[in-house]
């Protein structure tokens, strides 16, 4: 079986959890004796490259920008220059001969799409036109939104607005020349059906992780607490929500370390704002390192996360994890089992001043919630749908 993965980042430009879960599916695959080729963007010249049996092509971007630039975020780019670069995004046409050349000489027997910011949704419209089916993963709220956050001036969009409408037209008649959708959560399953994106059949297929050995619980083991959050510092990630709930908490002996990184003008304002003795932040650190130090970890997100490996990632070393009822968070937390649950700043505030007294009160049992996820074989799922689709045995 040979399969082509699109995805708007590889390995050369990793950033988050999308990018690392489709490395993994690759490799995943190729260790199940199928033939992968992963088609990425890169804002360099178009090159080719092998890595752990995945033979991965890297086309030059074709827009007015890189869109992935983390500098865009602290300039201002001229509106017209968004405008053209969403125009161009609706429908590439500077893609098309370049991607139907590419994807007709593959000839795989099925190509699987997911992020595809940079591609646009012109993939789909020629794989029709080449009789080739289309698997599409979502990983995110590009089908339904032009920002793929469901965000607004970092406030959360309950329902998709009429400008995203209009800017994602094309993306929802692309959509109709998808065969099946999976979805890494319920999540983004319901709101994408909801918004009327989704017509065709669909299957949920959570994200897999590699197995690490578990550690070794701290939080019993020491007079102190220790909560973590590890992420990106930014406003819809909840860190200003976590660092004013975490103001209320009076004990000498719990702690806050905040890992990761953002604007360094937010991160500065952070620092000014909240600089209790008992906050420290580290920057980037590694997450062996970072989940070490730490009793229990904090996903306070305010947007609706489409899945949220960090907290998978957290378990594997046998800490609970304090989560946001938004997005696919409730999917991955189980309450008073593998971690706490809440629905606003208040009920936070509440989690994290009594979490020190009442942590031997609750019945965790991580390693199950994580079984479920980590004794998985996603590749044999992918396998299973594409099969499906092409009758290969």
């Amino acid at each position: 079986m040979k399969i082509l993965i699109f995805n708007s980042l590889y390995t050369d430009f990793v950033k988050g959890g999308a990018e690392r879960s489709v490395k993994f599916l690759a490799e995943s695959l190729v260790n199940n004796n199928v033939s992968v080729t992963v088609v990425a963007l890169t804002n360099k010249r178009s090159f080719q490259a092998s890595e752990n049996g995945v033979f991965v092509q890297y086309l030059k971007n074709r827009n007015v920008y890189w869109a992935f630039d983390e500098s865009n975020k602290n300039r201002k780019i001229n509106r017209l220059l968004k405008y053209i670069w969403h125009l161009i995004e609706a429908f590439n046409i500077f893609q098309y001969h370049r991607l139907r050349k590419l994807i007709k000489d593959e000839a795989p027997d099925v190509v699987h799409t997911n992020n595809i910011t940079g591609f646009s949704p012109i993939i789909w419209f020629i794989c029709k036109n080449l009789k080739i089916p289309v698997v599409h993963t979502i990983r995110d709220y590009y089908l339904i939104c032009s920002n793929s956050n469901m965000l607004r001036h970092s406030v959360k969009c309950e329902k998709q607005c009429s400008m995203c409408r209009i800017f994602t037209a094309t993306r929802r008649i692309g959509a109709k020349n998808i065969d099946v959708i999976a979805g890494i959560s319920n999540k983004v399953i319901e709101v994408h059906e909801s918004n009327g994106y989704i017509t065709q059949p669909n299957v949920l297929i959570y994200n897999q992780l590699h197995r690490l050995r578990e550690k070794e619980v701290r939080s019993n083991k020491h007079a102190g607490l220790v909560f973590g959050y590890l992420g990106r510092l930014s406003v819809h990630k909840g860190i200003e929500v976590l660092l004013n709930a975490f103001s209320f908490v009076t004990d000498e002996n719990v702690r806050l370390i905040i890992g990761g990184n953002g604007d360094k003008n937010y991160v500065d304002y952070l620092k000014r704002k909240y600089d209790g003795e008992n906050i420290e932040y580290i920057g980037h650190v590694d997450k062996d390192l970072f989940f070490k130090k730490i009793d229990a970890l904090v996903v306070p997100s305010i947007w609706d996360e489409p899945f949220g490996r960090i907290i998978l990632e957290a378990y594997q070393y046998n800490l609970p994890v304090i989560g946001s009822k938004n997005g696919a968070i409730p999917e991955l937390v189980k309450h008073e089992k593998s971690g706490i649950l809440y629905s606003n700043e208040t009920e936070l505030i509440k989690v994290l001043v009594s979490f020190k007294e009442n942590y031997s009160n609750y019945d965790w049992n991580i390693s199950e919630v994580l079984s479920a996820f980590q004794d998985r074989d996603i590749a044999q799922d992918y396998i299973s749908l594409f099969d499906s689709l092409t009758n290969i045995t």
